[in-house]
This record gives structure tokens, sequence and C-alpha cells, in this order.
């Protein structure tokens, strides 16, 4: 691995949960989503291309069903842009568990009856100082 990564955790004030990725204090990945009763609403999951196809992205949506399983959660949904995503980003979601289906006009990913999964790193609660968002 290019540098060892550091895993925290997020919320602001509008309750929009992240959960990011630093390498070097630079962010270089993270996941936002909100919880909604019984509900996830998982609204993006970023990657910068230098830390592709190291299994970042598949540990922090581990580490977000981990979170959800935590508060109660029982499923994930979100958006799925299919004219901006590439096949990259379909075959990520479905790798990952997540279904991808088409509702009239718009297609979302879902994914229902979240199981804890073995997740092999430690996440922080956020400190904001010294970190800078470079992504």
């Amino acid at each position: 691995m290019k540098n060892k990564l550091l895993y925290k955790y997020n919320e602001n004030d509008a309750g929009v949960f992240d959960i990011s990725v630093y390498a070097e204090d630079k962010k270089v990945a993270f996941i936002t989503f909100k919880l909604k009763s019984h509900t996830a609403w998982l609204y993006k999951v970023f990657v910068n291309d230098e830390y592709r196809n190291m299994k970042i992205g598949s540990t922090l949506l581990k580490l977000f069903e981990n979170f959800c399983i935590q508060h109660f959660v029982k499923s994930v949904e979100g958006k799925y842009y299919p004219e901006t995503e590439d096949k990259v980003v379909r075959k990520f979601y479905e790798n990952n568990g997540y279904s991808i289906d088409k509702e009239y006009y718009e297609t979302f990913i879902s994914k229902y009856n979240l199981k804890k999964l073995d997740v092999d790193v430690e996440v922080e609660n956020i400190d904001e100082d010294n970190i800078r968002e470079n992504v």
C-alpha cells in the first residue's frame, strides 16, 4: 500500500455522515450517507484515482454497513446514474451485494438484510485539525 491509511467518522449539522480515508493528512476517499428511520440513504462513494484497486471502496462499504447495523438500519438505498457512472461503478456495487433497479425514470441501488462484516481497519472520530481536504 502507498501509505498508512487513516479511517475517520464524521457527522455534519444536517445529520449527514461520512467515513473518510486519509493518507498523509490528505483525504483520498469517502462515503457519505444519511440515516432515515430503518433505512440508510447512500449519497456517494468516492476513491481518488491513485488509490483505486486497493479495496478501499469495499472497505468503506463494509464500515458503512456495520455502522448502519449498529444504528438499527435494515436497508440501504441510493441513486445510481447509469448515464454518468461507468460499468466499473456498477460492477463495484454488484460485487458488494447491491441490486441496481430502474423505477420509472430513475435508477436506484439497494441492499436489504444487512449483516455485520469483518473489517480489518480501525476507525477514529474525526478531528479536523491538521487535515487538508484535497479530493
